[in-house]
C-alpha cells in the first residue's frame, strides 16, 4: 500500500500538477491568427488576435477569451490583464483579472518577437441583467499602482487605455415557472430567494426604484422575518432603504409553508441629494427582535442582485 501510494504521489506531479502550471502554448510563427489585429499596449506589446467562445451568454455561464500577444522586447515590469464586460449604460456586469497564461506567465518572461496564446475565462454572475449588450473590453495594468497601459491601432492616433473587442449578447433566462432571473439562495435552510426583478438600472436623484422579489419556503420559519433592501453607494453607504415584512406586512413568514412561493414587491426612493454614481441593490433577511440576519452560507452580508447607475439630470 505504502508503495502505491507513493507512486499515486509522484504521478500527481505530472499528470495534475505539471499540466495546471504549463506555460501557454506558442503557435506557428506562420500561422494564421483568428480576428487580426494590430494593437499596441504601451511600447512593445502588441495584440494580434483573440478568440470568443461564443456571440452569446447567460447570466451564471462563463465565457471563455483568449488572446494573440507578442512583445517586441523583453519586458522589466509584470502586467496583469483585465476583461470588462460593460452593459449598454456603462455599468460593469462581469471582469476577469490575473496574470497571463492563467498566472503561469508573468510578462517579464515572455520571449521577445514570439507569439504567446493567453486563454482567460470571464464568470458571468446569475444578477447580470439580462437581455443586454455587453462590450468586451481588454487592457494590460501594473497591479502595485493601477496603471493602465495606454492603447493604440496602429498608424493611428491615440486611443485610451482599454481596447474593444467586440460585442455579446446576454441572453434572459426565466425559471420553469416563469420567474425572472432564476437564482437560488438559501437563507439558512428556511427561505430561499428564486427569483427577482428591477424595474430599471438607471435613474435620478429623487426617483424610485421598484423591486420585486419571488420567495419560496424550504421549511417552516420559526419567526417573523423582515426583509431589508437597500441601495449602497460603494462602498457602504446607505442612500435608500426599505424595511418590512413580505408583501407589505401582510405574509408572515411564520405562517409560510413548505414550497410555498411569495411574490415580495419594494419600493426605495432615493434621495434629492444623492451622488450620482454606481449603486448595488442588496436584500437580506433579519429578526427584528434581535436585528440578526439570516445567514447564506453562514454568511450575513447582504446578498447583492445587481447594479443601478445614478445619472446628472
Amino acid at each position: 500500500m505504502a508503495t502505491g501510494l507513493s507512486a499515486l504521489a509522484a504521478s500527481c506531479l505530472w499528470l495534475w500538477i505539471a499540466p495546471a502550471y504549463a506555460a501557454p502554448p506558442t503557435p506557428p510563427q506562420d500561422a494564421a491568427l483568428p480576428n487580426p489585429l494590430s494593437v499596441r499596449f504601451g511600447d512593445a506589446i502588441q495584440l494580434l488576435g483573440y478568440e470568443l467562445a461564443d456571440d452569446s451568454v447567460h447570466p451564471g455561464e462563463t465565457l471563455p477569451v483568449a488572446f494573440y500577444w507578442r512583445s517586441s522586447q523583453r519586458l522589466q515590469d509584470n502586467y496583469s490583464v483585465f476583461i470588462h464586460l460593460v452593459d449598454e449604460d456603462g455599468i460593469l456586469q462581469a471582469q476577469r483579472d490575473s496574470y497571463p497564461g492563467a498566472g503561469n506567465v508573468a510578462t517579464s518572461e515572455w520571449p521577445a518577437e514570439t507569439t504567446l496564446r493567453d486563454v482567460h475565462t470571464v464568470e458571468i454572475p446569475v444578477t447580470a441583467r439580462a437581455p443586454s449588450s455587453l462590450r468586451v473590453e481588454v487592457g494590460l495594468y501594473d497591479f502595485a499602482t493601477g496603471r493602465r497601459l495606454s492603447v493604440r491601432e496602429d498608424k493611428k492616433p491615440q486611443h485610451g487605455d482599454s481596447w474593444t473587442l467586440r460585442h455579446v449578447t446576454l441572453l434572459p433566462v426565466r425559471g420553469a415557472d416563469g420567474v425572472p432571473n432564476p437564482v437560488s439562495v438559501n437563507f439558512d435552510d428556511q427561505i430561499a430567494l428564486v427569483g427577482f426583478e428591477l424595474d430599471r438600472h438607471t435613474m435620478h436623484a429623487g426617483e424610485t426604484l421598484g423591486l420585486v422579489l419571488w420567495w419560496q419556503t424550504l421549511r417552516s420559519p420559526r419567526l417573523d422575518y423582515v426583509v431589508f433592501v437597500h441601495l449602497v453607494y460603494p462602498p457602504d453607504a446607505v442612500w435608500a432603504q426599505e424595511d418590512a415584512m413580505p408583501v407589505g406586512d401582510t405574509a408572515r413568514t411564520s405562517s409560510w409553508v413548505v414550497g410555498q412561493r411569495v411574490e415580495d414587491r419594494h419600493a426605495l426612493i432615493l434621495p434629492l441629494d444623492a451622488p450620482i454614481g454606481e449603486y448595488v441593490v442588496e436584500i437580506g433577511l433579519y429578526d427584528p427582535a434581535t436585528l440578526d440576519r439570516l445567514p447564506v452560507n453562514l454568511s450575513d452580508k447582504g446578498i447583492v442582485l445587481g447594479q443601478v447607475r445614478v445619472m446628472a439630470e
